[in-house]
């Protein structure tokens, strides 16, 4: 009766052996996401069982390791799109004040949207560190270096950035505001929940509101 009960189980239940692989080949792809020639030997190695699994006719084995080999390539190829590439080192960068975030020691972190760089149209945003006072919706111009942002699926910082869609960092202390962006909806609806908040409940105690509501920490003190 075991014997027939562990059968049945592999013969019916094919869902969770798929569901189990694409999650395998997923994580294979993470971890391997920075080795070419590796990911590229484990999936060969996957690929050549799989097609001995189906010469063989084992059922099971060819659809694991089909849906492990599918979950290897599919983040592969969503980490090479979403990877920002090289560093673009030193370069003029213009862009769009989409967020202004946490002040530390006198430096405030901005997420500059619609970036070029270099009169070339970057893929991603960027964090900019900076002393200078900005607002959102600030059309802006600033010479800095510019580093890409390793998007780690590991890390819980790193993954922050590819929530904010952000690629780059920079620091600049001087920054040209060559214009004023017209607001979307949401940011005028932010800005005045900001205000009413601080006002009802005082600066503090709205950063921490504002950010229970709507998500972010750049109200919220750092104690």
């Amino acid at each position: 009766m075991r014997g027939e009960r562990k059968t049945e189980i592999l013969n019916y239940r094919p869902p969770l052996f798929a569901a189990s692989a694409l999650i395998a080949g997923i994580l294979l792809g993470a971890l391997l996401r920075n080795t070419l020639w590796g990911l590229l030997a484990s999936v060969a190695a996957a690929l050549a069982l799989a097609v001995f699994a189906f010469l063989k006719k084992l059922k099971i084995l060819r659809l694991t390791l089909s849906f492990f080999i599918l979950g290897a390539i599919v983040f592969s190829v969503f980490f090479a799109v979403n990877a920002p590439g090289s560093d673009p080192g030193f370069g003029y960068v213009a862009g769009r004040v989409g967020e202004v975030g946490k002040t530390y020691y006198g430096y405030t972190r901005y997420v500059i949207e619609d970036v070029t760089i270099n009169g070339e149209k970057a893929r991603g945003n960027i964090y900019l560190r900076s002393a200078f006072e900005l607002e959102t919706g600030d059309l802006i111009e600033f010479a800095a270096v510019t580093e890409a942002v390793d998007p780690d699926p590991f890390d819980t910082y790193s993954s922050t950035y590819y929530e904010n869609g952000i690629s780059f960092e920079a620091e600049c202390d001087f920054v040209s505001v060559k214009g004023k962006d017209k607001l979307t909806l949401f940011e005028r609806f932010e800005l005045k929940l900001e205000k009413v908040l601080s006002e009802f409940a005082g600066e503090e105690s709205g950063g921490v509101l504002k950010g229970l509501l709507l998500g972010g920490d750049e109200n919220i003190d750092g104690e």
